[in-house]
């Protein structure tokens, strides 16, 4: 009977084991793999920033809008809306001023943020550096805040002596 008692319990400790383990292997890290859209310009592009909203948001949480379309050409803004609005990509581009490429957001499936309008910044690798919300009369503190990060990050890593993170590899 000991025996038995002795085989069991190790059964359940493998069992439980094996269940961490592969608990384990299968996260997956959700700040790497964003599917970076590749860009068919000649520019040199060492930031991407998706944008994710849709023509049902407040027009005073997408006048920041204005203020991507003015960035320096190093960071690639991209669009991500709903498929359904993809369809009238002419109207969508006049309520919203978005002068930047425009994709369906069921190609970023696994990353569409959980509120709308959303900025995404994403090295050209596919790691994402931080999820930033569109807010209403909040266009100086988001175009400072992304440039501010943008020329940190050249900074940092020109100082270290390495390839800048954010550069095309």
């Amino acid at each position: 009977m000991k025996n038995y008692i002795i085989g069991l319990l190790l059964i359940i400790i493998i069992a439980l084991t094996s269940l961490l383990y592969r608990e384990k292997k299968e996260k997956v890290n959700i700040y790497e793999g964003f599917p970076v859209v590749e860009t068919k310009t000649g520019k040199h592009i060492h930031m991407h920033l998706y944008v994710f909203f849709s023509k049902k948001n407040c027009l005073d949480c997408l006048g920041y809008i204005a203020e991507l379309n003015q960035l320096p050409p190093e960071i690639g803004v991209f669009g991500a809306v709903p498929e359904g609005e993809l369809k009238d990509e002419a109207g969508l581009r006049e309520l919203t001023g978005a002068a930047f490429p425009l994709f369906s957001n069921s190609r970023f499936r696994d990353f569409i943020p959980l509120y709308s309008p959303a900025t995404i910044g994403v090295s050209t690798r596919g790691d994402i550096f931080f999820v930033m919300p569109g807010v209403p009369d909040e266009k100086e503190y988001i175009e400072n805040f992304l440039l501010s990060f943008y020329y940190k990050m050249l900074r940092y890593f020109t100082k270290m002596g390495r390839r800048p993170l954010l550069e095309n590899r």
